[in-house]
C-alpha cells in the first residue's frame, strides 16, 4: 500500500515529524511506501471558499449544526482541507487505497497492509488512528470501537440521538480511503466548498461506508498545531 504523510515542507516541526512518522512506519511495517507529500498552504486558498462557520460562528447546513473552529487563522484550516483533497484526486487517479496520514500521526503495532485491504470495500475508508486524545469523546470513541471483534468495523460515532454536529473519523489523522470514497468526497468537497476534512468525512455524508480498524495501528503525538496554531 502507498502512505502519504502530508508535510509543510517550509516548517521545520511539520518536516521533522513528518520524518518521525515515516521512520516510525518503517520500524512496524515492511509492507508499507510511506513518503511525505507537500502540503497545501493559506497562500494557495484564494480560489476557494470556506462554507464551514469561522471561529465563535455557528451554521445549519445540509442537516447538520456546524460551530466554528478555533482557530487563529481559517486559511489553515482551508490548507489542511486541500492537502487531503490532493491525495483524494491521487487515490481517484491511481484507482487504488492509498493511507493519508498527518504529520503528527505515530505508528505503534507492527501491522500489514493486507488486514485493513482484505476487509475494506471500494467506497468505505478506514480510520487506523486510536481516537483518544485525538477526538471530541475520545475515549467514548474508543469504548465502542473495542465492543467490537479485531478488523474492520464499522464506526458508531460520538453524537447523542439529539445532536447534529457532523459525526466523523477522529481527527483524520490516519485513515485508509478507497478510489470509490475519494471520488465522493472530492466531489463533495467541489460542490460544497471546503469544509474542515475530519468534519466532511462524517457519517452524515457518509452513511454506512465509515469504519475503524483495530486493533490500532497510529496514535497522535504532538507538540503543536500547524493548522489551528
Amino acid at each position: 500500500m502507498k502512505a502519504f504523510v502530508i508535510t509543510l515542507f517550509s516548517d521545520k516541526y511539520s518536516v521533522d515529524s513528518a520524518r518521525n512518522t515515516i521512520a516510525s512506519a518503517r520500524r512496524m511495517s515492511d509492507d508499507l511506501h510511506i513518503e511525505m507529500v507537500k502540503a497545501k498552504t493559506p497562500k494557495q486558498v484564494e480560489e476557494w471558499t470556506y462554507t464551514y462557520p469561522l471561529q465563535g460562528e455557528v451554521s445549519e447546513q445540509h442537516g447538520m449544526n456546524l460551530v466554528g473552529y478555533r482557530a487563529k487563522d481559517h486559511k489553515k484550516i482551508m490548507a489542511c482541507a486541500l492537502s487531503h483533497l490532493k491525495l483524494w484526486d491521487l487515490c481517484v487517479k491511481e484507482n487504488e487505497p492509498i493511507m493519508i496520514l498527518e504529520h503528527d500521526a505515530v505508528f505503534f503495532r507492527k501491522f500489514r497492509p493486507t488486514k485493513v485491504l482484505n476487509e475494506v470495500q471500494d467506497g468505505e475508508i478506514v480510520m487506523i488512528n486510536d481516537p483518544r486524545g485525538a477526538t471530541r469523546r475520545g475515549n467514548f470513541y474508543h469504548e465502542s470501537i473495542i465492543k467490537k471483534d479485531f478488523g474492520v468495523n464499522y464506526i458508531d460515532g460520538v453524537n447523542m440521538p439529539d445532536e447534529k454536529t457532523p459525526d466523523g473519523l477522529a481527527g483524520n489523522s490516519a485513515y485508509v480511503i478507497t478510489p470509490k470514497a475519494a471520488k465522493q468526497a472530492a466531489d463533495l468537497q467541489r460542490k460544497i466548498g471546503l469544509w474542515p476534512n475530519d468534519a466532511l468525512l462524517c457519517k452524515q455524508f457518509f452513511p454506512r461506508q465509515l469504519k475503524s480498524y483495530y486493533p490500532y495501528i497510529t496514535r497522535v503525538e504532538q507538540s503543536k498545531s500547524t493548522t489551528t496554531g
